[in-house]
């Protein structure tokens, strides 16, 4: 029985030990870290349906995306032809590099040569963050660099590319913030040219597609961006040369191609999630969408679904739009009126109190329907199961494991019991007979 008790304490530590490892582990799956992953650009896909918030905002329900931020942008017009929470701040990871690429064709020609230092892996882990393999000393010519930067995301080329254009990281950072407000961005703070994780490094969807739009624009860009292989002939380091591919699957022959895609920058860091910049030119038409924190690794699926909609839309979406700019025009005109020339007084600015409160009122439009509504709890319920399936498993073995140590000790009590009985059945025997030979 004492090896029994033993056998059942080693036991049930042993289960507890996982119950608690596997606690642990899930724990470890949240923590941040400042890199970007070299070894995947996405995370697995998740089964659950996407839902609307009630604080969401987006332009229709026509299409529901797991992302937390989108922007459809018309490259032509400028008009946005899709939005989810597009003026919402969020880290933007490697398309920060859009930016990058752009300055350097503006501030540089293509022929020009590029000498990195040691300097430029500064903030730099080699073997987590995306780089070319950058020696201290190598040569790249501008046109070289740009593909490394646009194509294969190389993060030490973006900081020797910045000393290069502006003497420094930091003067460059402050050019880059500069040409997006130029741009329009009002959202948007850069600190670093490649996008590594930092607090104050941030931007918005919107401001995102307008840095975008800005970009594929120029010719430049936009060959180099639409590139899916190419190769640095030699290097004064490096005479052999090496090969570049471009990391976008939308671009690339995978599971993912989209006919239309004509280029496009992927992202990811921890903090970020999976960020995503993506041109396509359809029927005349040329989009550019940016897709911001999705962390259920439908960055491509989302894309493709904003992409197709405001394609199969479109003209649809440019009507509203001038349908809503004539209403706009019209209000405007009748509210002022002529021969007036007394000044209006200006509008008191909102109290943070009363900008939250009007933040956090949901847009109409997002009401949730029974039906969105019942694919969320489903969503909700699906999530829990997944996150605590291990959790439910182990319980049960333990729960068997009991069950069966109970019924192990039963049947040893019952034995025990038993032999008992026969011997005193058999000891009473032995007395009775030895009394009647006496």
């Amino acid at each position: 029985m004492k090896k029994l008790i033993s056998l059942f304490t080693v036991l049930l530590f042993i289960l507890s030990g996982c119950l608690w490892f596997s606690t642990d582990t899930y724990a470890d799956e949240t923590k941040s870290s400042d890199s970007e992953t070299a070894a995947s650009e996405t995370v697995p896909e998740t089964q659950a349906s996407p839902v609307i918030l009630p604080t969401d905002k987006v332009s229709t329900d026509d299409i529901i995306l797991y992302s937390s931020a989108a922007c459809v942008i018309d490259v032509d017009s400028g008009e946005i032809l899709y939005y989810k929470n597009m003026d919402d701040r969020h880290y933007p990871a490697s398309i920060t590099k859009v930016l990058t690429g752009l300055l350097l064709i503006e501030n540089a020609n293509l022929d020009d040569t590029i000498t990195f230092s040691q300097d430029c892996w500064n903030g730099l882990n080699y073997y987590n963050d995306m780089n070319i393999g950058i020696l201290d000393g190598e040569q790249l010519t501008v046109n070289d660099a740009l593909h490394a930067i646009l194509m294969s995301s190389a993060n030490e080329v973006c900081n020797g590319a910045a000393k290069f254009v502006s003497g420094s990281v930091s003067a460059f950072c402050d050019l880059m913030n500069e040409r997006a407000k130029t741009l329009g961005c009002t959202n948007t703070h850069f600190v670093n040219p490649n996008g590594l994780h930092d607090p104050d490094h941030y931007t918005s969807a919107h401001d995102m597609a307008l840095i975008s739009r800005e970009a594929i624009q120029n010719p430049t860009f936009r060959e180099i961006t639409g590139c899916t292989e190419y190769t640095v002939a030699s290097t004064n380091l490096r005479p052999e040369g090496f090969p570049l591919s471009h990391k976008h699957q939308m671009l690339m022959y995978t599971k993912y191609h989209y006919d239309a895609c004509i280029g496009g920058k992927t992202g990811y860091t921890s903090e970020a999630k999976n960020t995503l910049v993506t041109y396509a030119e359809k029927d005349g038409h040329t989009l550019a969408c940016v897709v911001m924190e999705n962390s259920d690794g439908h960055i491509y699926p989302d894309t493709i679904n904003a992409m197709d909609y405001c394609f199969d839309h479109y003209d649809q979406l440019m009507a509203q739009m001038a349908d809503t700019a004539a209403n706009t025009e019209t209000e405007t005109s009748a509210f002022a009126h002529s021969g007036e020339t007394e000044d209006l007084p200006a509008f008191a600015s909102l109290t943070e109190a009363e900008t939250e409160t009007e933040a956090a009122v949901p847009d109409a439009r997002t009401s949730l329907s029974p039906k969105v509504l019942a694919s969320h709890l489903k969503s909700k319920l699906m999530t829990f199961a997944m996150h605590h399936m291990i959790l439910f498993i182990l319980c049960m073995l333990v729960a068997f494991a009991l069950f069966t140590l109970i019924l192990i000790w039963l049947y040893h009590v019952l034995k025990r019991s038993y032999h008992r009985r026969k011997y005193k059945r058999l000891r009473n025997e032995r007395i009775k007979k030895n009394i009647k030979n006496k």
